[in-house]
């Protein structure tokens, strides 16, 4: 099963889980409490696309895919939060990033972490904008 479908699989249990009754928040009146809390993960599809290519045994998918979750219902909520600016919400999401893929990285052997570092490189090389040409060298100066 691929990192995708483990991770979709995921967000349905947890949504469904954090959905029933059982979790549901009850005022003393009786009236369900709605929360505004987004259940959907954040797609970090470059990041998907690399793990694909790793080779991930069964172990590692469901390891990464338990350290995504929950850092991508954080940077949900905290891109749906109307009160933060737009500088706040990057403030608060990017160690959040820096976390999750740290903890990613320790779950690669040696051998993934190389691939994964040439795989970025090549997505960079292709995907980036070619630098800018120098200026001309002035005759006489």
């Amino acid at each position: 099963m691929s990192l995708r479908k483990h991770a979709l699989a995921f967000s349905v249990a947890l949504g469904a889980l954090l959905g029933s009754p059982a979790f549901a928040q009850q005022p003393a009146s009786g009236t369900p409490v709605t929360t505004t809390v987004p259940q959907a993960p954040v797609k970090h599809p470059k990041l998907d696309y690399f793990l694909n290519q790793l080779g991930l045994t069964d172990q590692q998918k469901s390891q990464i895919a338990g350290i995504e979750q929950p850092a991508e219902l954080q940077i949900k909520a905290i891109r749906h939060d109307k009160t933060l600016t737009k500088d706040e919400k990057q403030a608060q999401i990017k160690p959040i990033e820096k976390s999750e893929h740290k903890q990613i990285l320790a779950v690669l052997t040696k051998s993934q972490r190389k691939q994964l570092k040439e795989l970025r490189a090549q997505w960079k090389q292709q995907n980036e904008p070619p630098a800018a040409p120098a200026a001309p060298a002035t005759p006489g100066g």
